[in-house]
């Protein structure tokens, strides 16, 4: 048995404005802050100190800002009650007509471990994190991690003064979530099937608006289409998928603990089976009280036979 998927997004930096270094950190942030090898490098050497994955440890959080956020937000008996959570995160920088549009899905299980007794706290059903108050405080981690780093004065002020959207639903089915996102892992930002012609005028191509059904057709010039094309490449060796608290590989909860407690948690659970209805009673007769038993049906006199004086002839029954 497992926990119920609630898929959340929330707004991401650039891939390019991340790390000014040609590789990337080995491991996901969220390891150990000694761990500065690149893996651009076959030999897993250290960067060179202008990496920023190889500043000291203040520049890069041990946490990310969500994982900080919800950890606050779950342990709080009103919603979970627990102080150990854990998801995992996918990036995708596109939109539908190909313009860069970076944020991340994450897949976080409906609910979270309490570490005093390492019992699994289930969240509520449809229901997992006020996402006003979550979009509130990721803004405020996000914000410290990035003055930490000393990037703010890169920011315009206006950022933090303006709503943040942290977007949380449920997802009944964890398999079908699974399904959406694992396309976004290898797949490139447009296929060919949406490429409906190129020649000397430029490139059009497919696409919907959200909330419709209808398509729509984009046609761009060559170079507007390989520059919104190219904006989705990321650099070689770039994790785009992390996991985070128990998920993540360092956890002290291990997968399988998480996973016991959750069937300890919903083992007893007794679904609800509806209540039977009772038959309804057969027709009595209203002078004798009797059982009626159906016989036939029959119509009024000259049902169907009225000539109508507009519209089509009526047609007998």
């Amino acid at each position: 048995m497992s926990p119920r998927p609630v898929a959340a997004t929330d707004t991401a930096p650039s891939a390019r404005d991340a790390s000014p270094c040609s590789g990337s950190p080995n491991k996901p942030s969220g390891n150990s802050p000694d761990d500065t090898s690149c893996s651009r490098s076959p030999s897993r050497k250290p960067c060179d100190p202008s990496c920023a994955h190889t500043r000291p440890s203040a520049t890069a959080p041990s946490s990310p800002p969500l994982l900080t956020a919800i950890k606050i937000i779950a342990r709080n008996p009103r919603h979970i009650g627990a102080d150990a959570c854990g998801f995992f995160g996918v990036l995708h920088t596109w939109g539908r007509q190909l313009q860069y549009h970076p944020h991340i899905h994450y897949v976080v299980p409906a609910g979270a471990m309490r570490t005093k007794d390492r019992r699994w706290m289930p969240s509520r059903d449809e229901f997992f994190l006020p996402v006003k108050a979550l979009s509130r405080l990721f803004r405020t981690q996000f914000k410290a991690d990035i003055k930490s780093a000393g990037l703010l004065a890169h920011i315009s002020s206006s950022v933090w003064g303006q709503q943040w959207v942290v977007h949380c639903e449920s997802i009944p089915n964890a398999k079908a979530c699974i399904e959406y996102l694992a396309p976004y892992v290898f797949k490139v930002a447009i296929s060919e099937q949406r490429i409906l012609r190129v020649d000397d005028s430029g490139v059009s191509l497919r696409w919907r608006k959200v909330g419709s059904n209808r398509p729509r057709t984009l046609t761009l010039d060559g170079i507007e289409f390989l520059r919104r094309f190219l904006n989705h490449v990321l650099p070689k060796g770039f994790i785009k998928v992390r996991h985070y608290g128990f998920m993540s590989s360092n956890s002290a909860i291990s997968r399988d603990e998480v996973q016991l407690a959750i069937v300890g948690a919903h083992a007893f659970d007794i679904p609800r089976v509806p209540k039977p209805q009772a038959p309804k009673p057969p027709p009595t007769c209203r002078s004798c009280g009797g059982t009626l038993r159906f016989a036939a049906m029959l119509r009024p006199a000259g049902y169907g036979t009225r000539t109508r004086t507009t519209g089509p002839p009526a047609i007998p029954i």
